[in-house]
């Protein structure tokens, strides 16, 4: 089981449906074009998409593929330790 996967098992199932249709979304290029993302401050490479309760942080290759880093519920402590 890799990293995501095991983010996304600590998901309740109220709100991985709406985790998992962003990330579809990311993976398309041009959805991805819809979804108001952010780019983290004090960060050269790292975005942030709001999904619900949910914070999915990502950062793109050179293909501009979409890569997630992290899958953080909203919190004080969400954006602590984020490089």
């Amino acid at each position: 089981m890799d990293r995501i996967d095991k983010l996304l098992s600590r998901i309740p199932e109220k709100h991985k449906l709406h985790v998992l249709a962003t990330l579809d979304c990311l993976a398309d290029s041009r959805c991805r074009e819809t979804l108001r993302t952010e780019k983290l401050g004090g960060s050269k490479a790292l975005y942030r998409v709001r999904t619900g309760r949910y914070r999915i942080i990502f950062h793109t290759d050179e293909r501009n593929r979409a890569i997630v880093d992290d899958i953080r519920p909203r919190n004080e402590r969400t954006y602590r330790g984020v490089r």
